[in-house]
């Protein structure tokens, strides 16, 4: 995650039009240090589902479109949910800290003073209508960054990206601070077939058709497993970000975050657009939420799965 950090300066030149000098100031250890809480928090997910081994309880109904329906997993209980939050928006903050510091010396350049201090921070705006008011509190940067500065905003990007990750990063952090409510956390099963067998259902399940517990997902599988099949079904449960209806496991969009704020970053400093990371082919991409996907943290209280 650390291409920023890892590439060569460019020198500055005389025109004013590049300023690669902001790459390597001291708030560049903010893009450094998301990148070591990113992996730090891709171990910790994989450290808990190889020592809990979860099993989700799951069945082809007996009437119908055979797909696998998967409920919810007891171990979900057990989930360091508000852990995993936590560290997950600590590398957020350190992102968004690292824009606006940038913005900070931008505005300072050969000693400049912005008239509004206090306004100084990376624009992430909404509608082309707000960038006057933005204008005019960046009123010290030079007019060649100011317009990079412009050309990021989701609304103005020639790369238009869904979700656009400016975005992703403001309602994130916000939502860390204040509980805004455009971003939350979930979870979805990681079908683990190839690694584990699976499991009888307890008696208290194969016995009945009616399950007390809450719905998870369905999957459709080739070939279609035959109608009224049930088994314990292994799983990685792998914690996804949710924004605007869509939906990416929270490993795969920490690096995305991060892969484009760098790219942010070297675009306002030297006014070309890097090319993007090669993928992971491990990568999952933003999808959409599946529809009678249940992507919550925990499952209700019940112990109807407990012997």
């Amino acid at each position: 995650m650390n291409e920023l950090t890892d590439a060569e300066p460019v020198p500055n030149v005389a025109n004013g039009d590049v300023y690669t000098e902001v790459i390597g100031q001291g708030w560049l250890i903010r893009v450094t240090r998301a990148a070591d809480i990113f992996m730090g928090l891709e171990q910790e997910i994989d450290t808990w589902n190889q020592a809990h081994e979860a099993y989700a309880p799951a069945r082809v109904p007996r009437v119908g479109n055979p797909c696998l329906e998967l409920y919810q997993s007891p171990e979900l209980s057990s989930v360091p949910w508000d852990q995993w939050e936590v560290i997950f928006n600590d590398g957020i903050h350190n992102l968004r800290s690292a824009l606006d510091g940038m913005c900070w010396q931008l505005a300072h350049l050969e000693g400049a003073a912005p008239t509004r201090p206090k306004r100084v921070y990376f624009p992430m705006t909404d509608h082309q209508d707000d960038w006057k008011g933005v204008a005019r509190d960046l009123n010290s940067v030079p007019p060649s960054i100011l317009e990079r500065l412009r050309t990021c905003q989701p609304w103005a990007r020639s790369d238009s990206q869904t979700p656009d990750p400016l975005e992703v990063v403001r309602e994130a952090d916000n939502d860390a601070k204040h509980r805004a409510g455009g971003f939350r956390l979930g979870s979805v099963p990681f079908l683990q077939y190839a690694l584990r067998p699976s499991k009888p259902l307890p008696p208290q399940l194969a016995g009945t058709e009616d399950w007390p517990i809450t719905p998870w997902l369905r999957l459709s599988l080739t070939p279609e497993p035959p109608q009224g099949f049930g088994e314990m079904t292994p799983i990685f449960v792998m914690p996804v970000v949710i924004f605007g209806g869509l939906m990416r496991p929270m490993p795969d969009a920490a690096r995305w975050l991060h892969d484009e704020v760098c790219r942010i970053i070297r675009f306002v400093a030297d006014g070309e657009w890097p090319k993007k990371s090669a993928s992971n082919p491990q990568s999952v991409e933003w999808a959409e939420v599946p529809l009678g996907c249940t992507v919550g943290r925990t499952c209700p209280e019940t112990n109807l799965l407990s012997t």
